[in-house]
């Protein structure tokens, strides 16, 4: 007998998940929206993550559990677990983040009713050690505090409205103008999401990539509801430099992390693109390029004081 295929795919990448984990594939289980599969992409763990997940796995036929025979990154992990989706819709989900109950159910209305758009984005809450890095306080410099307001601007986790254009230019650009730290992390249409994800390389923003090229497809709709909470559990700048030892990014991508997306965006949409929006653009390298500068003075600052 021919196995159903299900409505949504849930891919979940996880590496060294023990902490969240159990938690994490409880409120998949406990979705109000049951027609799913649930695949889970192990890249190497190095914790308890696989005897957690070979236990689901056991009791529930809908979880597939692969882990890798060696760390391969995230970027390949993602692109392995999305071309193994068999469902109509893909739902994107990392072991650490929260979704409300009803959060595959809401997405799959919104596209159910939506024909022409390629996915569906909600509104999000952070939470974790690195949720108020950016908050002002009274001691901090004007400069320190210049810095907070240009990276709160530009790291938002939140998207301000539905990505809508008549056009891909306005849609790209209504993307680029409300765009958020997390944007893949929705549910799309797995056709055209493996197209992307068929034609991708590596590039230093390539989440933001991916969904610049899923609006070539149609419009992205917002649900204006929290139902995904971000875990903000890792510095930002030191991820980038780890990034750069290990040989998964080019020496430039150090100090501006968000010029690879500024290249695309040229080269995709063309000058005239580029002019209009240079403004955004400058603060986008400008607001990657600051924290790594103060993150390598800060290093330097405490071995002089040691």
């Amino acid at each position: 007998m021919q196995k159903k295929i299900p409505k949504v795919t849930i891919s979940l990448l996880v590496y060294n998940g023990e902490k969240f984990l159990q938690k994490r594939i409880e409120s998949f289980l406990n979705q109000t929206f049951q027609d799913f599969e649930l695949i889970i992409s192990d890249n190497c763990s190095e914790d308890n993550t696989q005897s957690i997940c070979e236990k689901y796995a056991q009791k529930d036929e809908r979880i597939q559990y692969v882990r890798q025979k060696q760390n391969i990154g995230m970027f390949a992990n993602h692109i392995f677990v999305s071309l193994a989706a068999k469902g109509e819709l893909l739902a994107l989900a990392a072991h650490d983040d929260i979704w409300t109950d009803d959060y595959l159910e809401k997405h799959v209305k919104m596209l159910e009713n939506n024909k022409s758009f390629i996915g569906s984005m909600n509104r999000i809450k952070n939470y974790g050690p690195y949720g108020n890095q950016f908050q002002i306080k009274s001691k901090d410099s004007k400069f320190m505090v210049f810095y907070k307001k240009l990276r709160r601007y530009f790291r938002s986790h939140d998207f301000t409205n539905s990505i809508i254009g008549e056009t891909y230019e306005e849609r790209a650009r209504a993307f680029l103008r409300g765009s958020s730290i997390r944007p893949i992390f929705g549910v799309y249409r797995t056709r055209e999401y493996q197209k992307v994800m068929n034609e991708l390389s590596f590039v230093s923003n390539w989440d933001y990539v991916i969904v610049f090229k899923l609006l070539r497809y149609g419009n992205i709709g917002l649900i204006d509801e929290i139902l995904l909470q971000y875990y903000t559990g890792s510095s930002g700048a030191q991820g980038i430099i780890k990034y750069y030892k290990t040989g998964i990014i080019k020496f430039h991508s150090i100090f501006f992390p968000n010029l690879d997306l500024t290249k695309f965006c040229a080269k995709s949409f063309g000058i005239k693109f580029f002019i209009k929006n240079l403004d955004y653009f400058l603060f986008l390298n400008l607001s990657g390029f600051l924290p790594v500068i103060l993150s390598i003075t800060r290093s330097i600052k405490s071995k002089i004081m040691d």
